[in-house]
């Protein structure tokens, strides 16, 4: 594993600097840093895309009670700005 430090510029704002610096990884979708997104404070998200090459069952870890896929076309109402997140990776 490496890490790449990249500095951001006072013209830039950081999901420009995801998109050009951490695109070019491979996989991950991006950045999502909207001021505002997020009621509870100031959150950055960064999105990664994933391809399986077969279907597995979702774990639920210590944050959530339950976890499973959800049909594209039937999600259940998201959070902040999930929905678009989602909308990204499928057309990516």
């Amino acid at each position: 594993m490496s890490t790449d430090t990249t500095t951001v510029t006072t013209d830039e704002t950081i999901r420009y600097t995801a998109d050009i610096v951490l695109f070019a990884a491979g996989h991950i979708l991006g950045a999502f840093d909207a001021v505002g997104r997020d009621a509870r404070g100031r959150y950055v998200s960064v999105a990664y895309t994933a391809t399986l090459p077969a279907l597995v069952e979702p774990t639920a870890g210590d944050d959530a009670t339950a976890a499973r896929w959800w049909p594209l076309d039937a999600l259940p109402d998201l959070a902040f700005d999930h929905a678009e997140i989602v909308a990204a990776a499928a057309n990516h």
